[in-house]
Order: structure tokens, then sequence, then C-alpha cells
């Protein structure tokens, strides 16, 4: 499995709240042995809502969304 992660950007920065809303535009290839080597390609966008615990950034939301959504997918647990 690889993945691409391009146009990176910060939606949103509460410093009082020390949160922050990042996105970014992904292609994820995944070689799937068990449907007989077929190459699936997984392109869509990311947003992670970031907060800073203890001095460290943590994710606290993960919102995936695929650009053919409205279509059938195969499983998707790794974007887990």
């Amino acid at each position: 499995m690889r993945r691409l992660l391009s146009n990176i950007e910060v939606l949103a920065v509460d410093e009082a709240a020390a949160t922050y809303t990042v996105a970014s535009n992904f292609v994820l290839y995944e070689l799937a042995v068990q449907a007989g080597a077929q190459l699936r390609v997984w392109p869509g966008r990311v947003t992670h809502r970031l907060r800073r615990v203890d001095g460290e950034l943590r994710m606290s939301q993960k919102i995936v969304e695929l650009v053919a959504a409205d279509v059938p997918q195969w499983n998707m647990a790794f974007l887990i």
C-alpha cells in the first residue's frame, strides 16, 4: 500500500481552545492480493482536527471523503 498526500492546508486555528483543522488530498494505492492481485486506487480528501495536549498535537477527529463515495466500495478497513 502506498499513499500520496498533496495540497496540505490549514483550514482553521483556534488559539484559545488550542485546536487546529487541517486538510489534504490523497491517493492511496492498494494491491489486493486476496482479490487476485487487483490494484485498487482510492482518491479523496481527509480532514483532521488536532488539539494541543500537554504541549503535543493529538488527533481528535478524522474525516475521510472519497471521490467515488456515491458508488459501492470494497472493504475500506485500511482507512481507519
